[in-house]
């Protein structure tokens, strides 16, 4: 069954990024374990702010950049599905997170995950985050 306007693209030579955590090709520029933290608390805009920052500094080729965001924004996800409560922040920084993104696909991918993670009626449960959010093979 097709996931609700989810569509995840990724290469088949992804390593596995840590427990839990999404796929990917390299290391990644930014700390997950703090986004998670932060936005399952009061201060995620400043951690995803940080995290994009990082992103944005570490010199990759756009790819790479957007291969990253979709990590971030599946943290984001992550903390979403287990911190209701943070939905709407969480959905705020994907939304800042889809802004970044040099991948027009990648953009309208984050943006309809913001959407559903903004609907507290949507199950956000099947939301697939072991892998970069709308990543594209480079």
């Amino acid at each position: 069954m097709r996931r609700i306007g989810i569509s995840i693209l990724v290469t088949a030579s992804f390593s596995l990024f840590a427990a839990n955590g999404p796929a990917v090709a390299q290391n990644i520029s930014f700390d997950p374990g703090a986004v998670r933290s932060a936005c399952s608390g009061d201060t995620c805009s400043d951690a995803v702010l940080a995290a994009v920052s990082a992103i944005q500094g570490s010199g990759l080729a756009a790819a790479q950049m957007n291969e990253q965001l979709g990590v971030l924004a599946a943290v984001l996800v992550q903390v979403a599905q287990t911190t209701p409560s943070a939905r709407q922040s969480v959905a705020r920084e994907l939304s800042r997170v889809a802004t970044v993104s040099t991948d027009r696909a990648q953009r309208s991918t984050i943006e309809r995950v913001a959407s559903r993670v903004a609907d507290a009626s949507n199950d956000i449960g099947t939301i697939e985050t072991s892998s970069p959010i709308g990543a594209s093979p480079g």
